[in-house]
């Protein structure tokens, strides 16, 4: 998977935007960071970090 951080001057149809790459994970359930187990909640922060270092976003579904 790609995630592109990078873009500027991004144009289409002569109209310019200011992209933000977000990385959308599904769940299959509501998300609750309560009830993740110790094993989830270091790969939660992983991903926080990585997310903050190269300037994305991530969101559960």
């Amino acid at each position: 998977m790609l995630l592109f951080t990078n873009l500027k001057n991004v144009e289409i149809d002569g109209d310019k935007y200011n992209p933000k790459a977000i990385l959308k994970l599904t769940t299959g359930e509501r998300f609750d960071l309560n009830k993740l187990n110790k094993r989830q909640l270091i790969t939660y922060d992983l991903l926080n970090k990585e997310a903050k270092i190269n300037g994305f976003k991530i969101e559960f579904l």
